[in-house]
């Protein structure tokens, strides 16, 4: 049997130490726990925020020049195929709005302690607006609520400044 030598003695303990202290640091600082890490999933979202709004902007868009048309008509044509119209382009942009919801509510750390408790309502009053209009909405009367989604409003107003997401990661 061969004599190790002298080196491997002071090789292997060195490199278990070595091992145990890089699996440490990567549990400590590692790419999840960084400010980085946390600034890179931020962006991320506001970029999908801005990406979904700008499908769902265009989408609301169409359905504000329907309801304008849907103004226009005699009450006393049949406006059904404008409801239906109406009914079909607000499902597309609440859609759109699901994801946003649903994607800021994966991300608690990129959001205002303010709004945070908003978010579940949104997303079950959301749904609850998309199954209806798609399973229970009768376009058949002609009638439509013309201050159902009057306004299109940004949903970046949910997340916190860059400022406030890197001072929040370094005091945790």
């Amino acid at each position: 049997m061969k004599k190790a030598s002298p080196a491997l003695w002071i090789l292997v303990p060195l490199s278990l130490i070595f091992a145990a202290g890089s699996i440490w640091a990567t549990f400590h600082f590692g790419p999840t726990g960084s400010k980085a890490y946390t600034k890179e999933q931020c962006d991320s979202l506001k970029t999908f925020i801005l990406d979904e709004e700008l499908a769902g902007k265009a989408d609301w868009t169409i359905y504000k020049k329907q309801v304008g048309e849907y103004l226009g008509l005699n009450p006393e044509v049949n406006r059904s195929t404008i409801v239906d119209s109406m009914a079909t382009s607000v499902v597309k942009v609440l859609e759109h709005d699901l994801k946003i919801y649903e994607r800021l509510n994966r991300f608690p750390s990129c959001l205002l302690s303010t709004r945070k408790d908003e978010l579940p309502g949104l997303i079950d009053e959301t749904r609850s607006a998309i199954e209806y209009l798609r399973e229970s909405f009768d376009s058949t009367t002609g009638e439509w609520n013309t201050d159902f989604y009057a306004d299109y409003m940004s949903a970046t107003q949910f997340l916190k400044s860059q400022k406030e997401t890197n001072s929040a990661k370094s005091s945790s």
